[in-house]
């Protein structure tokens, strides 16, 4: 019976993890917006801008663009880690328009970013390895019966 239970925590603790992801990406990072102001070209649907701080992990994943410009459809398409330059495509040609840039830069020191990084896999290793346990126990009583 204990092994039971011991299989149903474990489940539980496996359907937060999105959450702990979550707090996990907000522990790792903290927000910071730029306002940009741009304007494309006759046959220009994009633009880069130089962003002021680094970039968490130098993946567009973090980053969130939105425009005043009801045509635009802005999606932050590339980033290069050497000079901070992100490219956002989706923007209506021969207009201006006022972007604001949202991403994460990174709030924690190598080391215990790093750290961070492997808690989800240690967590999901330690579940695992729960509940194998729980499973072998289960049919470790069984044959002694």
């Amino acid at each position: 019976m204990k092994s039971v239970l011991m299989i149903f925590g474990v489940l539980f603790i496996f359907a937060g993890l999105g959450a702990f992801m979550n707090g996990l990406e907000d522990f790792r990072g903290k927000d910071f917006t730029e306002p940009h102001s741009v304007t494309t070209g006759v046959s220009g649907d994009s633009t880069t801008i130089a962003l002021a701080n680094e970039l968490l992990d130098d993946s567009t994943t973090y980053i969130t663009v939105t425009s005043d410009n009801a045509s635009d459809f802005p999606i932050p398409y590339t980033y290069v880690e050497e000079t901070r330059q992100l490219t956002i495509t989706g923007l209506h040609e021969s207009d201006s328009r006022a972007l604001t840039v949202v991403y994460l830069v990174p709030r924690l020191d190598a080391f215990t970013d790093f750290i961070a990084q492997f808690t989800p896999a240690l967590l999901i290793l330690t579940g695992l390895g729960l509940m194998g346990g729980s499973v072998y126990l289960v049919f470790a009583q069984r044959s002694d019966d």
